[in-house]
C-alpha cells in the first residue's frame, strides 16, 4: 500500500548549541484528514511516515491487517506486533532521547530497541543513546498519544544520563540494582551517601545490592572528561513489614497494612493467581503471584509477606507490596498435613449468613444442589433458595443436579460461590444414554465398557470405547489417573466424565475414576454394508466384510463393497494389503470436519483398526471363467471380455488402479494391457465372480468386473 505523509506543527526547543526536538502528537490527526488522500478517521492504513522538524517517523505494517489506525474518538497511533517504527533525524544529526505517552498502561505494546535503552512505566516510555536511525519493534497492540524526540548534530551529542534498573519507591525487602550506560562511549561512576557522583567516584562494573534505605546516584562521564551527562537520582526505601503470628492479628490489621506471616499457613487450592489457604484454623486467600506451585495439605513455610487489601469487599493478601512484589518471600513447602476437608453447608445457611468473616474464603461444599448454568445460580433440594455461582476458578458444566465444591467469595460487596468441582449425581447404564445428555453434563457409569482402540500424541490419550448400545471416545490427559489400556481391555463400572463433542463426534472430556482393567474381552463388531454407514452411527465398531481397501495419500484410504464406497484414515497404523485383495475390515465409524467459506461439512469415515485379508487373488483356480469370456486380441496386448456388464477396472499386480472402461450395452468391451504390451493371454482366473487375472508369461495384470 502506498505510504502517506502527515505534516505536524513544528516545535522547536533549545537545549544548547544544535539540540532540538521534534513533537509527534497524534491527537492532531483530526485536524489533517484533507491530506490523508480521502483516508478518514477509523480507516486503517499501512506504511506511513511522519514528519516533524526535520525527523521521520515511519510505522509498517504489522501481522493485524493495518499497522496504523486513526480513530475519531480517540485519536492515536495504533501499532500492532510485529510492526515497527522507525525514527530518523536530519542528516549530520543522532536522536538522543525518544520520550512515549501511551493511552494507558496496557497499551505500551512490549517495544524493543535496535539500540540505546529503553525502559516504560505505566504509560510512558523513554529511550536513551545516540543514533540514527531508531528502530522500534512492536511485540502487541501499543496505542501512542505522542512521540517527542530529541536530537542533536554529530560530534555534539550530549552524554545520555545512565538508566536505573529499579524505580524509585518502598520495597520491604533488599533489592538488587542495576546501572546501564547508554551511551557508545564513556564509564558510569555512582554513589550510595547521597553525594553527587564524580569520576573520582565508584566506577559501576555490578549490580548494587540494596538492603536499607538509600539513595543512588549516577553520572557517565566520557574518557577524557569532555563530557558528562546530567546524575540520575533514586531513593529506595527499605521498610519492614509488620509481623504477625495469629488470624485475630491479620484480621485487626489496617487495611493497606504490609503484613509479614511469622506463622505457618496450609494451602488448600491453587488456581493461577489464587491460593486458598488456612491461617491459624481460619480461612484466608493470598492473591497474586507467589513463584511456587501448593497442593491441598502443603505448608506454606513462614517468612512470606504482603499487602492486607480490600477488594471489592473481599479480603485478601496480595502480593504486591510498595512498589515491589513478594514474590520471592514464598518458599516450596517441606511439610504435609492431612488435606484440608471442604464444610458442608446447605444454601439456606449460607444465605442466611451471608458474607460474614467466618464464611469469607472458607471451603465449603453444597450437597445435592441444582445447578442452573444459564443463571449461574444454584439452589436447594426444594427448589427454594437460590444463591449466585460464578466462574472465576471453573467453568460451569450443564444444568443439572450436583455436589459442588468451591469457595464462598464477595464482589461489591454481593455474595458469590467460586466452584472448583462438581460431581454430577447423575448416573447411566450405557454410552448411548451419556451421548443423549446435554454438552457439558458430567455422569457416571453404572457399567463397564470395552476398549476397541487407543490413541496417543505425547499428552493426551483417547480411549475408543464400545458397549452393547453404542460407542464413544474418551479424551484426556496422560497421566497416572488415565491408565495405559489396550483394545479388549475392560473399564470397569464407576468413572465419569462430561459430555463434549470433537468434529461432530459426541465424547467423554475430562474422564475421572478410570481403573485399571482386570479382564481382556475384545469387543465384536457389527457386521454392516458400506451403505448403511451414517452419522448418527458415530463410535460403533462395525466390521465391512469383501471389502478392497486402496490407499489414496498418505493414512488415507479408500474402502469398497459390493454397495459403495467410503473414506477411511488409517489412524492407528493399521497394515494395508500391497496388492488387491477381498478383505474383512473391522472399523470404527468416525466423523471428521471441514470448514470452507464459513460453511462446515462433517464426513463420514472409517478409521480401521484391523484389517484382514480373506483371500489372496493368486490363489483362486483357472475352472472359474465360464461366467464372463476374455477371448485374446483383437490387438497386441489387448483382450476382449464378453458378458460383461457395467464398468471394467484394470489393475497392475500392486493394485494401482490403471484404466476404467464402460462394457457398454453391447455386453462386451476390449481392453488395452497397462503398461508393457502383455501379449496373449494364455491363463484366466476368476475370484468369486469378479476379479480376473490375465497372465501371459511372467507379465500379469489383474481385471474387476462390477
Amino acid at each position: 500500500m502506498k505510504k502517506l505523509l502527515l505534516t505536524f506543527v513544528l516545535c522547536f526547543v533549545a537545549f544548547g548549541m544544535n539540540a532540538a526536538e521534534a513533537v509527534f502528537d497524534f491527537s492532531k490527526c483530526g485536524e489533517l484528514n484533507s491530506t490523508l488522500e480521502g483516508i478518514t478517521n477509523g480507516t486503517a492504513v499501512s506504511d506511513v511516515v511522519f514528519t516533524s522538524n526535520g525527523v521521520t517517523l515511519v510505522a509498517t505494517k504489522g501481522t493485524n491487517d493495518a499497522a496504523i489506525y486513526i480513530t475519531s474518538s480517540v485519536y492515536n497511533l495504533r501499532v500492532y506486533n510485529g510492526s515497527t517504527i522507525t525514527i530518523t533525524a536530519p542528516t549530520g544529526n543522532v536522536i538522543t532521547g525518544v520520550a512515549y505517552e501511551f493511552t494507558g498502561s496496557s497499551y505500551r505494546g512490549s517495544l524493543t530497541v535496535s539500540a540505546g535503552t529503553y525502559t516504560s512505566s505505566g504509560t510512558a516510555g523513554t529511550w536513551t543513546g545516540a543514533a540514527s536511525p531508531v528502530v522500534f519493534s512492536v511485540g502487541a497492540t501499543s496505542r501512542i498519544k505522542t512521540i517527542t524526540v530529541t536530537y542533536a548534530e554529530e560530534g555534539n551529542v550530549p552524554l545520555s544520563a545512565p538508566v536505573l534498573s529499579l524505580e524509585e519507591g518502598t520495597y520491604y525487602a533488599a533489592q538488587s540494582v542495576e546501572i546501564s550506560n547508554p551511551n557508545s562511549t564513556g564509564k558510569v561512576y555512582y554513589t550510595t551517601d547521597g553525594t553527587d557522583p564524580t569520576s573520582g567516584s565508584t566506577e559501576y562494573t555490578a549490580a548494587i545490592s540494596i538492603e536499607a534505605t538509600t539513595t543512588v546516584k549516577a553520572i557517565a562521564i566520557d574518557s577524557d572528561a569532555s563530557k558528562q551527562s546530567d546524575i540520575v537520582s533514586a531513593t529506595y526505601t527499605i521498610a519492614e513489614p509488620t509481623g504477625i503470628t495469629t488470624y485475630a492479628e491479620y484480621e485487626a490489621a489496617a487495611e493497606n497494612a504490609v503484613l509479614k506471616f511469622n506463622a505457618t499457613v496450609t494451602a488448600v487450592y491453587q488456581s493461577g493467581r489464587y491460593l486458598y489457604a488456612v491461617f491459624d484454623s481460619k480461612p484466608i486467600l493470598i492473591y497474586g503471584s507467589v513463584g511456587q506451585t501448593y497442593e491441598n495439605g502443603d505448608v506454606v513455610p513462614a517468612g512470606f509477606y504482603g499487602t492486607k487489601t480490600n477488594y471489592n469487599g473481599l479480603i485478601e493478601l496480595s502480593t504486591a507490596a510498595g512498589d515491589g512484589y513478594s514474590t520471592e518471600s514464598f518458599q516450596a513447602s517441606t511439610s504435609k498435613v492431612d488435606p484440608i476437608e471442604p464444610t458442608v453447608v446447605t444454601v439456606e445457611g449460607v444465605s442466611a449468613e451471608g458474607v460474614s468473616a467466618s464464611l469469607q474464603n472458607a471451603y465449603l461444599c453444597f450437597e445435592k444442589v441444582t445447578l442452573d448454568a444459564d443463571a449461574k445460580t444454584i439452589k436447594d433440594a426444594n427448589g427454594t433458595v437460590t444463591f449466585p455461582v460464578y466462574t472465576t476458578l471453573s467453568s460451569l458444566p450443564a444444568s443439572g443436579e450436583y455436589t459442588i465444591t468451591g469457595f464462598m467469595s464477595t464482589y461489591k460487596n454481593a455474595d458469590q460461590f467460586l466452584p472448583v468441582e462438581f460431581k454430577s449425581e447423575i448416573t447411566v447404564d450405557n454410552v448411548k444414554a451419556f451421548k443423549a445428555l446435554e454438552q457439558g453434563s458430567i455422569a457416571k457409569f453404572n457399567n463397564p465398557v470395552t476398549v476397541v482402540a487407543v490413541y496417543e500424541t505425547s499428552s493426551s490419550r483417547t480411549c475408543y470405547v464400545v458397549d452393547a448400545s453404542a460407542g464413544m471416545m474418551i479424551y484426556g490427559a496422560i497421566g497416572e489417573d488415565y491408565p495405559e489400556y489396550k483394545a479388549g481391555d475392560v473399564i470397569p463400572a464407576g468413572f465419569s466424565g462430561t459430555v463434549g463433542i470433537y468434529q461432530g463426534n459426541i465424547q467423554m472430556t475430562s474422564p475421572e475414576g478410570l481403573a485399571a482393567s482386570t479382564e481382556n474381552a475384545p469387543a465384536t463388531p457389527t457386521v454392516t454394508l458400506v451403505e448403511e454407514v451414517a452419522q448418527d452411527m458415530a463410535g460403533q465398531y462395525v466390521r465391512i466384510e469383501s471389502a478392497n481397501v486402496a490407499v489414496t495419500s498418505g493414512r488415507n484410504l479408500t474402502i469398497t463393497d459390493a454397495t459403495g464406497d467410503i473414506a477411511g484414515y488409517n489412524r492407528f497404523s493399521v497394515t494395508t494389503p500391497t496388492e488387491v485383495a477381498t478383505c474383512t475390515v473391522d472399523a470404527i465409524i468416525n466423523l471428521y470436519q471441514t470448514t470452507t467459506d464459513d460453511v462446515t461439512t462433517t464426513i463420514t469415515q472409517l478409521l480401521p483398526v484391523a484389517i484382514n485379508v480373506t483371500s489372496d487373488i493368486t490363489d483362486v483356480t483357472d475352472d472359474e471363467s465360464e461366467e464372463v469370456q476374455i477371448i485374446p486380441g483383437p490387438g497386441e496386448g489387448e483382450v476382449t471380455i464378453v458378458g460383461a456388464d457395467g464398468e471394467i477396472y484394470i489393475y497392475t499386480l500392486d493394485g494401482k488402479l490403471d484404466e476404467l472402461i464402460n462394457a457398454g450395452a453391447g455386453r462386451s468391451t476390449t481392453v488395452k494391457g497397462a503398461g508393457d504390451p502383455i501379449g496373449d493371454p494364455v491363463v484366466v482366473k476368476k475370484k468369486k465372480g469378479t476379479v480376473y487375472i490375465i497372465k501371459s508369461g511372467d507379465e500379469s495384470q489383474v481385471v474387476l468386473v462390477n
